[in-house]
This record gives C-alpha cells, structure tokens and sequence, in this order.
C-alpha cells in the first residue's frame, strides 16, 4: 500500500503549530501593553489632580474667602454682561491661575458694575470685588490660558488679601465690552478719551 505525500510531509502541520503557539503570545503581549497605558495615564492624571488640589489648599490658607455680593449694591453703571468667565490669575502672569475658591474655572456668567464695587457671576455662585479693591480694567486678547482676537476679553484688575489679582471675562456682546471698562474706570478716576486694546484704565492696574 502506497503511503499518502501528505503524511510523510514534515511541514504538513508545523504553520497550524506555530501560528497556534505565537496567536495568544502576541494577544497576551497586546494586553500587557494596552493595561500598562491606561495605568500609566490614571497615574499621571491623578499626579496632576493631586498637585490641583494641593495648589488650591495652599492659595485659601493664603486668600481670604471672598466677599458675597451686597443686598443693596448702589447705582448701575454697566448692567449685567452675559458671556464667559475665564479665571482669575496673578496680575502679569496670564497662565498662572488661582485655584482657591473656585476662582480657577471657566463657566458662563455675568459681569455687572454698580457704584460700589464690580459683580461676578459664574454659574450660580457670584464674588464681589469692592470699590476700593478695584485697580483698573482693560481690553485684552488673552487671559488664563484663553486666546482671542485683540481687545476681545475684559480683563479686570484688583487687589484682595494682599495679593494682585485679575480677572477675565469674554462677554457675548462685544460692543458692550468697552463700556463694561469705563465702567470699572468710574470707580476710581476720569476715563481715557480712547480705548484701544490692551488699554489699562488704571496707573496702578
């Protein structure tokens, strides 16, 4: 009896072996790599929470909490812009936010001037920035990490627990923007005869 080629064949079943040992090393392999990723980014991720939260503990030990809005606010010289609030920073240092208080999140809001001080809304928390804290305001085209066109956001200069602060706002209403500064410039001294962007209504700002 004669015997079939393919029996005698030693490579007849040696692909099917190999592709059967090599298919769940490589899969396996895969795996440990896709699960080394995803640790890798909760690490990191949580490294950069941490470090948030730590920042933050250490700007309210150092930051009063702030001031609520009065009852009774006084005249209004620039009614309520709606747009977008953009954060509060160190005076001249745009990127470096202040996590304390909440001071360091983007959320739609209002910008309001009364007689006796500016009115901050974000969302449906509001801070008050008093009459005599305020240092000026001006035109600008980027805060807090938010880029735009030139004289598109209001920035809004302040002193608070001894620390200079500014605050910036997008409002949705462009041409009301200018009068929102020279608003906060009524507070403390006669407005410029023109208001260009980047413009700072206050010596001291």
């Amino acid at each position: 009896m004669t015997a079939s080629p393919f029996a005698a064949s030693p490579f007849a079943a040696g692909p099917v072996v190999f592709a059967a040992d090599r298919g769940p090393d490589r899969l396996g392999l895969h795996l440990l790599l896709v699960v080394g990723l995803l640790l890798l980014f909760v690490a990191v991720v949580g490294t950069m929470l941490r470090a948030r939260r730590n920042k933050a503990d250490r700007q309210e030990e150092d930051l009063p909490e702030l001031p609520g809005p009065p009852a009774e606010p006084g005249t209004v010289l620039a009614a309520p812009l709606r747009g977008m609030y953009l954060g509060t920073v160190d005076a001249g240092h745009w990127l470096e936010r202040i996590a304390a208080h909440g001071l360091g999140g983007r959320v739609g809001g209002y910008v309001s001037v009364y007689e006796t001080g500016v009115r901050v809304d974000r969302g449906s928390d509001a801070f008050w920035i008093p009459r005599d804290a305020v240092r000026g305001a001006r035109l600008e085209r980027a805060h807090a990490g938010k880029v735009s066109a030139p004289g598109r956001l209001v920035v809004i200069a302040w002193s608070y627990g001894g620390h200079e602060l500014e605050t910036g706002f997008r409002g949705e209403d462009r041409a009301r923007q200018p009068k929102v500064v020279r608003a906060v410039h009524d507070l403390i001294g006669p407005p410029p005869a023109h208001l260009a962007s980047g413009d700072v209504t206050s010596s001291h700002a």
